[in-house]
């Protein structure tokens, strides 16, 4: 150590030298050195900068500087006999820090004026990294520090200020001899008050693992101070790893594990610092509390939370914050458990202590290096015998149970342990409530429920019987507590039930006939048994309340009744010797009568006259009516017994009469014998159902004497009991009037009325049965309910056709006889159902004495059917007379979908002879269904298999046509128009059927891909003059004159024309005629063609003259027929040339006017004059030579050549068919009906279209030109009267009454007689009628729509802006609608107009065919009908007005009148019944006319 001050100050001088502190003689020598000085100066900026960044960010808290002084004062040397003491004085801005150590050395001083260089050795030194007293600048500007002969101090505002040392007098007044000491001069009031926190805050354990420093003294400036010692206690020494570079040498350490305590011994509740010998930080230890643990960063607490201190020589970073991860501190970690351990046996003896160590145990520590440490000591505790058992021996955790409180009888014992078993028990002196998470985290377990009801099931009945009545009430305490939805099987299982015979049961095994006691007056009848409590159970109210919750109740007479029922259910055979118990059995049922439950009281057990023991409801009162029967019974009296006078004598008299009626009606003690046997008579068993006297009667008596006795009053008969037992009296054979024998259920009841129907059907030897009296009205009553026929009704006569069918008869007069009085039957009863089943799994359907099996069911045939069903017989060809009973009552229907399927896919293998017009007819039958998605799943297997019938040529060298069967791909034409069928079919290989089968095809044949080969979409038409053509001026004049009328129409992008090129086209028209117009047909398919020429008397065309100068118009040269083309034809070629719409009404106006009133039109209907009009005026200035100079442009006179040809052309002339060929003027066909079966037979479930047999060319040809002076008023008229129709179409109409109720006069002409000509005003009126009415169906017929109007009329709607999505109808028209009314929509809308009798046809709805039959006059006005359609309505009339046969189709007129103002409609219902029943007459009227009478 350094004496004298001297060289204490030279130590000084050498540290700044050393530093590069410029000063004296150095500063001019740099003056000649700049490069050094500049070299210095960089190293002194370095070095300062490191120096703070080193006291800024060496340690988180500003206050750290205290611990380090701590640390230094446990470091220091001390002389011999000091006592290590450290003093810290706070003064305002000032910290004065004394210790009692020898002084500093000049080692010393170097160190503390360098960084890193720390002067300590390693074994016994808490410091380690020379840096620690930098953390003074934190809080300090200047430190001052005087030690022994050293003064001098640092100030971090100087060059290197912190590190380089200023020689100074330490301040006299704060100066102590023989201490060293430090004065720092704080940097604010902040550092201030922070320093003095910390220094208050300085807890008793700072010094417990300090080496050398036992006393720490802290005075404050206001005089406050706080002094803290500590005396050293017991440590635990481990042996360390070797090898560890910062504890050379070092070969063992010490753990020292504290446990804080307040002042009555308990754990103190404060959470505790890991120390490396002095604090580092809380590593968050979560204790003893079962919610969360506590730190100083969060006060908050809801119970115990405390922490142990733990001590040991952690390497830690130079921050002193946290613990480094390596080997050395691994192995500290893992001696810690060990030391734990060591620290229980001590706490074990303390007796404050001893169970409550355990809030001790840690549970949880966040993420660190401590974080294993919680599982490592309680896995050390759990095998450990450290805990206290009930009998206070310690034990393992792992080994004892804790018993909760409900467990625990009135004395605080466990329920089911004996003094043996207490050891297992953990003792109740610990705070399970405080410390169960410590106790349970060790291995503690507590007894479940499900244990303690485990535990009491094991018990013994000596175990239960042994205990005391208070533990039983313990024990029923914690039952009753449990919840029995949870635990029912448990506590019902458990024998916890005393009885009075002094056994044990559970509620499970005692039977569910244990009671508590017995609550009734009545005494139990001797012989039965009941189990009752115990009577000192009973007396405990909780045991009670246990019995009641698992289900126990107080006996009363309905539980006695019960077990007397059961104890006679379970004595088979009887009670012995002697009744007399049995009697009282009865006896006491009978005083308790009121109050029975049902119970089956008739099997209990009695005895007979002679004391034989049978059940109840096998005997009979004893009485003289009964008596009388016992003869019956006597080779056999067992089975008639009668009871035992004893019973009846036994009870006083004034109960006799209640009593025998009790004996009747509760146990079934029989007053007339029963037909049939006690119990379930729902099913036929072994031994039949009959009761065993009846048995006895038919088995031994004859059938006249028993079927007697079933009207007698002491046979106790129910007919209506159950199928069963009818069947088996049914079943009984029995004697028949004619002698033979038969089933009961076989024969009939021999009244006069059902023998007379009998003779005159000449029927003999029907099993009429042989009765005494067969006309009682009493045996419909018993008969019926065996099916014994005994009135005229269904049943009567399928008994008939079962007696035929057995017979071998097969006389088809008495069949139908017997066919058609089963009909009339049938509509006296209500229910079909039976009459349904019989039909359906009998052989009651009579077919051909020829056939194979000439008996079928229902099931085997269909009603109507095409040739060729191979499962199914057509009922149709044998009984058509019976269609009302076969199809409207027996359901039978036509055939379906599946059963044609099925039988052309046979009909594909059988010889082509016969399979060829199986094929036909099955192919026709299939046209008429609607094809689903799974029919056409089934209609495209057929793709590529023979099936269709196919006819070659028969011209072309005269050969005779070649029949054969063809598939999709063959090479054939089908013929789908009736007149291209009559010209072309000779020429080609073509289908072979009928039109209208092929029109009903046309859905398969899209399936099949066969829709290329129809014979109209190879076709080919024009019209060309057979004769010399004319000019016509007047027309080619009114024509070209209205050229900007019709230029201002046109559509001129659609055209791609612009207005000089129309307006030129339009000016070069010529109208031409001539007196014959033949039509060139030309059908092309594959490579095969074939021309044909027809004349045509409506024939017309449009095209481009052959020198290309004009546009040439053909019409015929006669008048009306010229008009009526004008008329219906002209306007809309013009309109489709054009580009507009035809249905626009444009064209029509500008037709039939004068110019003037055409342009007047046009401007009113807002379309704009032409643009370019100088050159226009040039044009229309042209004479009529001068315009037929001008030529058409090539590519108009190309389109118009190509167009009027038929070839492919342009789109303005040219008018395509809806499948995109050509067809210019397509004919109307007029055909007759067709004689083919196939139309005539089918099953009228599709659209039947048969073609007008009245020339409509005739009708057309008698149209005048007068009738084509349609002119603007008219036109503008005509709209509004359509408005007005669509208007009163769109509300509910008013209709008047309908057929029904109203007779119809019908005039039909002579055939040869001429049709009335249509004129435009009754085209007018027809369309509007029709209009008015598909408003009126559309709204009120749901899935009613614009497919459903099949008129030609029907184009006339697009010319209303609401119809614009209508489309034109081209086929053949059949009526104005045809409606298949599959939901039943339309029918039931006919009901609702008062049609009642349609509501019968809601079963299966017919399809429709609707005409409509408009004027503009009254409902009284005639209207006109077509021959065709006269023989329409005949064709589809019903057989009367109650018929309950269904049609398949039905024709229906819809009379509207006042059409043109305010439209009404009647409807008339099946005009063919009326006329064929005569409420309709014919009458030699030019026409049909009709009209109400």
């Amino acid at each position: 150590m350094v004496s004298d001050v001297p060289h204490a100050e030279e130590v000084i001088k050498k540290i700044r030298k050393g530093h590069g502190i410029i000063e004296g003689d150095l500063i001019e020598e740099l003056e000649t050195r700049p490069d050094l000085a500049a070299a210095l100066t960089e190293l002194h900026v370095n070095l300062r900068n490191s120096l703070k960044l080193l006291s800024e960010e060496l340690n988180t808290k500003d206050a750290h500087c205290v611990l380090e002084m701590v640390q230094n004062a446990d470091d220091n040397q001390y002389g011999l006999g000091v006592q290590p003491k450290l003093h810290f004085h706070l003064q305002p801005m000032q910290l004065r820090v004394d210790c009692n150590e020898t002084g500093f050395s000049e080692a010393n001083v170097k160190a503390i004026c360098s960084i890193g260089q720390s002067t300590k050795p390693i074994e016994g030194c808490i410091g380690e990294k020379g840096i620690g007293f930098k953390s003074c600048w934190k809080i300090a500007n200047i430190v001052a520090i005087s030690s022994g002969p050293y003064s001098f101090k640092f100030d971090r505002s100087k060059d290197l200020g912190m590190i380089a040392p200023i020689a100074a007098e330490f301040p006299t007044k704060e100066r102590v001899q023989g201490c060293t000491q430090f004065l720092l001069e704080l940097q604010s009031a902040e550092k201030e008050e922070l320093l003095r926190k910390e220094l208050r805050n300085l807890p008793p354990t700072l010094i417990m693992f300090l080496r050398r420093l036992k006393n720490i003294r802290v005075e404050f400036d206001n005089g406050d101070y706080k002094e803290i010692s500590y005396q050293p206690s017991d440590k635990y020494e481990t042996p360390v790893l070797a090898g560890e570079k910062k504890r050379p040498g070092v070969l063992k350490t010490e753990i020292v594990l504290a446990f804080p305590m307040d002042a009555d011994g308990e754990p103190l509740e404060e959470t505790q610092n890991v120390h490396a010998f002095l604090p580092l930080r809380d590593y968050g230890l979560e204790v003893g509390c079962p919610v969360f643990y506590i730190t100083r960063l969060n006060t908050a607490k809801t119970g115990s939370s405390q922490q142990f201190i733990v001590q040991t020589d952690f390497l830690l970073p130079a921050t002193r914050e946290d613990i480094l991860r390596c080997p050395w501190n691994e192995h500290l970690l893992s001696s810690i458990p060990i030391a734990f351990l060591r620290a229980v046996d001590r706490l074990n003896n303390i007796e404050t202590l001893r169970y409550t160590w355990i809030r001790y145990i840690p549970h949880k520590i966040p993420t660190s290096f401590l974080s294993s440490l919680p599982d490592r000591i309680k896995q050390r505790l759990k095998t450990s015998k450290v805990l206290w058992s009930w009998t206070e021996v310690k034990k393992e955790p792992q080994n004892l149970l804790h018993v909760p409180q409900q467990y625990l009888d009135r004395n605080g014992l466990p329920l089911l342990a004996h003094s043996s078993r207490l050891d297992a028990y953990l003792s109740p002196k610990y705070d399970w409530a405080t410390d169960e998470l410590s106790l349970t985290s060790v291995g503690v377990t507590t007894i479940s429920t499900t244990e303690f009801l485990r535990a009491l099931s094991k018990l013994s009945s000596n175990s239960w019987d042994n205990r005391s009545s208070e533990w039983h009430e313990d024990v029923a305490t914690a039952l009753v507590g449990l919840s029995f939805t949870r635990w029912s099987n448990e506590l019902l299982s458990l024998p916890i039930i005393p009885l009075r015979d002094g056994t044990w049961v559970s509620k499970m095994t005692s039977g569910g006939a244990t009671y508590l006691d017995h609550e009734a007056d009545l005494k139990v009848p001797a012989g039965i048994e009941m189990q009752l409590v115990h009577s000192q159970a009973m007396a405990s109210p909780v045991r009670v309340s246990l019995f009641e919750k698992l289900g126990l109740k107080r006996c009363d007479v309905r539980d006695v009744a019960r077990t007397i029922v059961t104890t006679h259910l379970n004595a088979p055979g009887g009670f012995g010797t002697s009744y007399i118990e049995t009697f009282y059995h009865l006896v006491y049922l009978f005083r308790a009568r009121s109050s029975l439950p049902t119970l089956p009281y008739k099997h209990l057990w009695i005895v007979d006259k002679h004391r034989q023991w049978a059940k109840a409801c096998d005997l009979y009162m004893d009485s003289p009516n009964m008596n009388g029967l016992e003869p019956l019974f006597s080779t056999k009296p067992e089975v008639f017994g009668l009871l035992h006078h004893n019973y009846i004598e036994f009870i006083a008299a004034t109960d006799r009469a209640a009593w025998l009626e009790w004996l009747e009606k509760k146990i079934s003690v029989s007053t007339r014998i029963s037909v049939y046997k006690e119990g379930d008579p729902s099913a036929i068993v072994k031994g039949g159902t009959f009761s065993p006297a009846f048995d006895h009667l038919v088995r031994n008596h004859s059938s006249r004497m028993w079927l007697d006795l079933l009207m007698n009053p002491l046979v106790n008969y129910d007919p209506h009991v159950s199928v069963a037992t009818g069947y088996e009296l049914g079943v009984q054979m029995v004697s028949c009037a004619d002698g033979t024998v038969q089933k009961l259920n076989e024969t009939i009841l021999p009244t006069e009325q059902l023998m007379s129907i009998a003779q005159d059907l000449g029927i003999d030897a029907l099993p009429f049965l042989s009765l005494t009296d067969p006309d009682n009205t009493e045996w419909p009553k018993v008969l019926n309910s065996v099916g014994v026929p005994t009135k005229a009704e269904t049943v009567f006569y399928m008994r008939i056709l079962v007696h035929l069918r057995e017979t071998g008869v097969t006389d088809r007069e008495l069949l139908l006889k017997v066919y058609q009085k089963m009909t009339e039957a049938v509509g006296k009863q209500s229910n079909m159902v039976q009459l349904r089943h019989r039909f359906q799994n009998e052989k009651l359907i009579f077919l051909a004495p020829i056939n194979q099996s000439p008996w079928i069911t229902s099931y085997q045939c269909v009603w109507d059917g095409p040739r060729g069903l191979r499962d199914k017989e057509i009922l149709c060809n044998y009984w058509p007379e019976c269609k009302s009973l076969f199809c409207n009552i027996l359901g039978i229907k036509g055939v379906s979908f599946d059963t044609v399927y099925s039988s052309l896919e046979i009909a594909i293998t059988r010889s082509q002879r016969t399979q060829r017009e199986d094929l036909k007819h099955l192919i026709a039958c299939l046209a008429h269904f609607d094809i689903n998605s799974q029919r056409e799943e089934n209609i495209r297997k057929l793709e590529g298999k023979k099936i269709f019938p196919v006819r070659g040529p028969t011209k072309d060298g005269g050969r005779a046509a070649k029949e054969s069967i063809e598939d999709s791909s063959s090479l054939i034409l089908i013929a789908d128009v009736k007149n291209l069928r009559d010209d072309f079919v000779p020429y080609f290989f073509h289908l072979d059927l009928p039109v209208d089968v092929v029109f009903r095809l046309q859905d398969i044949f899209k399936i099949l891909r066969m829709d290329d080969k129809l014979m109209s979409r190879c076709l080919e038409k024009v019209d060309a003059p057979a004769s010399p053509m004319e000019n016509d001026e007047s027309l080619t004049i009114d024509l070209r004159s209205k050229a900007v009328c019709f230029t201002r129409c046109a559509n001129l992008s659609k055209m791609k024309k612009n207005e000089q090129e129309v307006l030129k086209l339009l000016l070069s028209v010529k109208v031409y005629t001539a007196l014959k117009i033949v039509s060139v047909q030309k059908v092309m398919y594959q490579n095969l063609e074939k021309t044909l020429k027809t004349d045509t008397e409506l024939g017309f065309r449009i095209e481009a003259s052959a020198n290309g100068k004009a546009v040439e118009i053909l019409l015929p040269q006669d008048e009306k027929r010229r008009g009526y083309i004008c008329r219906t034809q002209l306007h809309t070629r013009l309109a489709t040339c054009l580009g507009i719409p035809s249905q626009s009404g444009r064209i029509l106006a500008i037709l039939h006017n004068s110019v003037e009133e055409a342009e007047e039109y046009l401007t009113e209907e807002g379309i704009p004059a032409l643009s370019s009009a100088s050159n226009l005026n040039e044009l229309m200035h042209l004479n009529v030579e001068e315009i037929a100079s001008l030529s058409v442009p090539s590519s108009v006179a190309r389109d118009l050549q190509e167009s009027g040809s038929g070839s492919s052309g342009n789109e303005i002339f040219q008018r395509r068919s809806r499948n995109g060929n050509r067809s210019v003027g397509r004919p109307l066909h007029h055909g007759t009906r067709s004689d083919d079966p196939l139309t005539t037979r089918g099953l009228a479930s599709g659209p039947r279209h048969i073609a007008d047999p009245a020339s409509a060319s005739q009708a057309r040809a008698n149209i005048s030109n007068d009738e084509m002076g349609l002119n603007i008023r008219a036109a503008n008229d005509y709209n509004r009267q359509l408005q007005t129709v669509i208007r009163s179409g769109q509300f509910r109409p008013e209709a008047t009454s309908s057929s029904t109720s109203t007779s119809i006069y019908i005039a039909v002409p002579p055939t040869n007689s001429q049709s009335r000509p249509r004129t435009s005003n009754d085209i007018d009126v027809g369309f509007l009628g029709e209009q008015y009415v598909f408003d009126i169906l559309k709204r009120e017929v749901p899935g009613f729509g614009q497919q459903h109007w099949t008129s030609n009329l029907k184009k006339h709607a697009m010319s209303h802006p609401a119809y614009q999505d209508v489309q034109s109808y081209d086929a053949y028209e059949v009526s104005d609608f045809v409606f298949k009314d599959v939901g039943g929509a339309l029918t039931r809308f006919l009901v609702r107009s008062g049609h009642q009798r349609a509501d019968r046809w809601l079963a299966d709805p017919p399809q429709y065919f609707l005409e409509v039959k408009a004027t503009t006059g009254n409902q009284d006005i005639p209207f006109s009908m077509s021959n065709y359609q006269a023989e329409l309505a005949l064709n589809l009339k019903t057989v009367d007005e109650d018929s309950q046969i269904i049609p398949q189709a039905a024709y229906i007129i819809f009379r509207v009148f006042h059409v043109k103002t305010s439209p009404k409609h009647t409807i008339y219902l099946d005009p063919g019944r009326l006329l064929s029943e005569g409420k309709l007459r014919s009458s030699p009227i030019d026409g049909v006319m009709v009209w109400p009478v």
